[in-house]
């Protein structure tokens, strides 16, 4: 695995945000096999809302994170690795963008291949993303089997 492309000082839970002095870039989770599993998410890249000024009031004034994603990497999901298989509010995917707190840009996912029979999405996106990609060969299989009611399943 690589992971290149850090302009912010790296903490314990990602990048810190707090004292993020312009926009995240280049930021790559780059062949891999990822298998066996269990998390809401196994690559997460989440915008956490650092404003350019103490004035900035918009999602639009705050730094971005751009050029990010992941390239040809494999994912497996097993039997049991659902998080919240009979809750429809809980995700369980492999990648996913969350630009919640400000922009993310040019996000990427340029992958293998998904098998995605045990949880209940492939590829999340949602908030402030704009121009994304998504090249995968295969995602197979999604949610077949992870939900275990109805009323999660998607």
């Amino acid at each position: 695995m690589r992971l290149y492309g850090l302009k912010a000082r790296p903490r314990r839970r990602g990048l810190d945000a707090d004292t993020a002095s312009g926009d995240v870039e280049s930021i790559f989770i780059e062949d891999c096999s990822i298998d066996n599993f269990a998390a809401a998410a196994v690559v997460l890249f989440e915008h956490l809302g650092r404003a350019k000024t103490s004035t900035s009031r918009t999602l639009d004034d705050r730094f971005a994170m751009r050029n990010i994603g992941t390239r040809r990497n494999r994912y497996i999901s097993r039997k049991g690795n659902i998080d919240g298989a009979r809750d429809i509010g809980t995700t369980s995917c492999f990648i996913e963008f969350n630009g919640y707190g400000g922009p993310i840009l040019d996000a990427v996912i340029n992958d293998y291949t998904m098998g995605a029979r045990y949880i209940k999405q492939g590829v999340m996106v949602f908030g402030n993303v704009d121009r994304f990609t998504v090249a995968v060969r295969e995602i197979s299989e999604a949610g077949f089997e992870a939900a275990g009611v109805d009323a999660a399943a998607y």
